[in-house]
């Protein structure tokens, strides 16, 4: 209803005279028009919520118990929304039995893509001679290496013998396979050259697995699944290109959707990014970093031979990238997908608490393809950082966006004026590089530095004048095997620094190196990386650090500091307190003591790995459902997965074919 829909109904010499006194009876009707909005308002969505389609998600459990649906824990819905199990579940009672629906139904329950696989097809046992299934049971090729890299996964292919005992495999049962790491996109980001022709898709120069990007209304299952790349699989669909074999499995290489894509432009060429054809792609190790031959023979099923040109070789299980000899190139650039946990660090997904500029902020963009020239109805661009840095220094308010996902050299010196607050962000979707060391500085009157969704290859020096430094959603290069910085954020400048505090919200960070005069370091939800080290301390990485507040973290590494609040937090190395006199611990783990705990056991401890800082299965209990809500201890608290695994014994009860039973098992 219009604004003065009710006064608009009024007789119009009632309206006239109501303008000779004023409007008060006007005033009076647009209260009146006020409430009635908000009756409306409230009555439409009454209405939605009788739908699970349309309702609000505080409703969804009520609906789930109209329709009896059962085991479902988490009725607060704090993993996340459990809409499409209840809104599917007439659906599924059709057809319950099989083995789709049960997987989509855990899904539905826990949130994790998840597949059903039967293990009566994995028996080997004698065959009727009347109805002969060749592809079953029988001793294992070992010429088959892509068979048996599938082993004892969802897509083995092998036969066994019957486990009478409480196994997997038998008449009976079945495998539920879920997927707990989640897959992130990256679209035309920069490589890191490693050497001559050699580069890694990860911005930092590491080794990391390369993941499918899952892929909905595909027929094969392994399309949607959020799992590693397997270069077997890749080179097959390489050599049917070339020989017109048809692809049995899933086509990880389709042109409408692929896995991956590699740019070049080559050296001393001119226009833009050409993408390398599929055909040209070489898919094998690359572990000693040897550069391919550029020609590769092909037989087709007749014998011919047919000779492939290899333009670039790729190496999907370590996220490495070589040119034959002789191609040379000036950019290197690749779409691509890894794989982690949780929206953490640096990434490509959708930041919950994005800073918004606030009016009269000045606000620029910076992008490889800038324009020269700003034009005037649109806010300035810029190629480079540090041009835009540059023209930030005279604005008391400045927010610069980092607009794609390349690499961009770090200014040595970033002087703020007094008061003045600097923002540095990336676009939402992009997961920029920012690399080399950095001092950032204030002037007499405080100012405040944001860094928030970037990954930084290198060192940040905090000197004096700064009043707050906050980091979001970043990726500080954590310490590796082979040496890297002595710390990924240090303050130096004694007396300068105690007005400082330092927050770093949903980050992975390396060591960190700050004085005990600073006022505060606050670290949420967080992963502080010491490796073999400490990875708190005071600036000489042996004196004790600031008062530190720790929330939903894990810490590798020793912490020392002056003082300490936590919870929900591993610590996997000593913690020294100078002054225990003042906060404390609860809910956390941390070593040491009369009688230690268990301790926490990790799927993988360095960077660049998916499973990175993720509790492996045989972690106590004590760890994996220690916190004060009844979650894990440590980063990934808020996952919940002690009550997503909840939601599963119901849900299998309920849509396992009678007589069978299933065996839960983490792809992942």
């Amino acid at each position: 209803m219009k604004p003065d829909g009710l006064y608009d109904l009024l007789p119009a010499f009632l309206r006239i005279a109501d303008a000779a006194e004023g409007e008060p009876l006007r005033a009076l009707l647009g209260v009146l028009q006020g409430e009635y909005q908000e009756i409306q308002t409230n009555v439409a969505a009454l209405y939605d919520d009788w739908f699970i389609e349309t309702c609000d998600d505080w409703v969804v459990p009520y609906i789930a118990d109209l329709l009896g649906v059962r085991g479902l824990d988490s009725p607060d819905l704090y993993w996340g929304s459990q809409r499409a199990l209840v809104g599917n579940v007439l659906a599924y009672r059709r057809r319950k039995g099989v083995a789709a629906v049960l997987a989509a139904a855990a899904r539905g329950a826990t949130g994790w893509p998840a597949l059903a696989v039967s293990s009566s097809g994995l028996l080997g046992m004698t065959q009727c001679l009347t109805q002969v299934r060749p592809h079953q049971g029988g001793t294992v090729d070992l010429r088959h290496a892509e068979a048996l890299d599938r082993l004892d996964g969802p897509f083995d292919s092998l036969a066994r013998t019957v486990d009478v005992r409480q196994g997997r495999f038998n008449l009976s049962r079945l495998g539920l396979f879920l997927w707990r790491l989640a897959s992130y996109p990256v679209e035309i980001a920069a490589t890191r050259r490693v050497r001559e022709g050699c580069y890694t898709f990860h911005p930092f120069g590491i080794d990391s697995p390369l993941f499918n990007p899952p892929r909905t209304g595909e027929t094969d299952p392994a399309s949607g699944l959020p799992m590693p790349l397997d270069g077997r699989v890749l080179a097959d669909e390489v050599r049917a290109l070339w020989t017109g074999e048809e692809i049995a499995g899933a086509r990880f290489l389709d042109p409408r959707h692929p896995a991956l894509r590699v740019f070049v432009r080559p050296r001393g060429g001119q226009g833009s990014l050409q993408p390398l054809p599929f055909r040209s792609l070489l898919f094998c190790d690359l572990g000693d970093w040897q550069r391919p031959d550029p020609q590769r023979v092909y037989l087709r099923p007749d014998g011919t031979p047919v000779e492939q040109r290899v333009l670039a070789a790729v190496d999907p299980a370590l996220g490495r990238l070589a040119f034959p000899a002789g191609i040379e190139v000036d950019e290197v650039l690749v779409s691509y997908a890894y794989g982690f946990s949780d929206d953490l660090g640096g990434g490509p997904y959708a930041r919950r608490t994005a800073v918004l500029p606030r009016p009269g902020t000045w606000l620029a963009f910076v992008y490889a393809d800038a324009p020269a020239e700003a034009a005037a109805d649109r806010p300035p661009a810029f190629p480079t950082l540090e041009a835009a840095l540059a023209v930030a220094a005279g604005h008391l308010h400045a927010v610069i966006r980092l607009a794609d996902n390349g690499a961009y050299d770090l200014p040595p010196l970033v002087s703020l004026a007094p008061r003045q607050s600097l923002t540095i962000q990336a676009l939402e979707g992009m997961r920029p590089c920012l690399r080399g060391e950095t001092r950032v500085s204030g002037g007499e009157s405080p100012a405040s530095l944001v860094l928030e969704g970037l990954w930084i290859d290198g060192r940040i020096v905090l000197a004096g004048g700064l009043a707050k430094v906050r980091l979001a959603d970043c990726t500080l290069r954590p310490p590796r095997p082979e040496g890297g910085p002595a710390s990924s954020l240090a303050a130096t400048g004694g007396a300068a620094l105690p007005k400082l505090a330092v927050e770093l919200v949903r980050c992975i960070a390396g060591p960190l190196r700050l004085p005990a005069v600073i006022s505060a370091l606050v670290v949420e939800r967080s992963i502080l990386d010491g490796g073999a080290g400490v990875a708190v301390a005071g600036a000489d990485g042996e004196s004790p650090g600031p008062p530190a507040t720790f929330d939903g973290c894990t810490v590798f590494g020793e912490v020392r500091v002056c003082q300490l609040r936590a919870e929900s937090t591993i610590f996997t190395a000593r913690v020294s307190v100078s002054d225990p006199t003042t906060g404390g611990t609860g809910f956390c783990y941390v070593p040491g003591g009369e009688r230690p705990p268990r301790p926490p056991v990790f799927t993988a401890t360095l960077y660049g790995q998916p499973g990175y800082a993720q509790l492996a299965t045989g972690t106590p209990a004590e760890i994996t459902s220690g916190a004060r809500d009844g979650s894990e201890i440590g980063v990934f608290h808020d996952l919940r997965q002690p009550q997503r695994l909840a939601n599963l014994p119901g849900t299998i009860a309920e849509y396992l074919r009678w007589g069978y039973e299933a065996a839960v098992v983490f792809a992942t």
